[in-house]
């Protein structure tokens, strides 16, 4: 989980992660966006994510982890549902990962994360083409 890494990271490390974690999941214009408290939504709001004391993010990772994590498992859920119907970006990629076989973990690891960074470049690039065709129609 995440927020296991996040906690367990030394500070500059466990910083950055959260960074990353801000921008795929709590950031407004997030692509996997997820609902928050919002006197936690309130602290973000105010204050740049690299720029949170370890104290507060500790304290914001803690609290937020029971209400966001159900929200990623239902959007974790939703893709693999749309999967089976076909209805994913990268389903070739997606295919050749499962296939790839190795007893290095590591490796599979490497595979997976560099897949998962294609694909949510691919999503925010088709998320950017949907936004702007919205405000056009408007």
């Amino acid at each position: 989980r995440s927020s296991d890494l996040i906690r367990n990271a030394n500070v500059k490390e466990g910083k950055k992660q959260f960074v990353d974690f801000f921008h795929s999941f709590l950031d407004k214009g997030a692509l996997l966006r997820v609902q928050v408290p919002l006197h936690f939504s309130f602290d973000l709001d105010r204050n740049r994510p690299d720029m949170i004391t370890e104290e507060v993010l500790k304290k914001c990772l803690q609290e937020v982890q029971g209400h966001v994590f159900p929200e990623i498992n239902r959007q974790l859920e939703d893709f693999r549902s749309k999967r089976v119907l076909g209805m994913t970006p990268g389903e070739l990629e997606l295919t050749e990962l499962e296939s790839y076989q190795t007893k290095d973990k590591t490796i599979t690891e490497s595979k997976e994360k560099q897949l998962a960074e294609q694909l949510l470049m691919k999503l925010e690039e088709m998320h950017l083409t949907i936004s702007a065709g919205r405000k056009s129609v408007v």
